[in-house]
């Protein structure tokens, strides 16, 4: 049988819903991605993260990050992204030929 979600674990879902991914809250909380879901939908929570859109400066600096040596993980630290999504932006604009390749 499951183990019984406490007070703050539901405060902690309801907080972090739409913040964060359901994988890291079930990290967080020592649960399964399944259980958190099922929680969530449980409560009418939805656990979708809004994506923020890039901008021309946020494009300008992670370049500028990638030209420094910076890691992916220092540079979503400072941009407030995560890891994958600073690797899709990466990947996209040396796509499109523009910014983010080392010299």
């Amino acid at each position: 049988m499951a183990a019984k979600w406490s007070p703050e674990e539901l405060q902690f879902l309801r907080n972090k819903a739409g913040e964060i991914s359901a994988e890291h809250i079930s990290i967080a909380l020592g649960r399964t991605v399944s259980a958190v879901n099922a929680r969530a939908e449980k409560l009418h929570i939805s656990l979708a993260v809004e994506r923020k859109p890039w901008d021309e400066e946020q494009d300008a600096n992670l370049a500028a990050m990638v030209a420094a040596g910076y890691h992916k993980s220092e540079i979503g630290k400072a941009m407030g992204r995560t890891v994958k999504a600073i690797d899709g932006r990466i990947y996209f604009l040396r796509a499109q030929g523009r910014k983010g390749r080392k010299p």
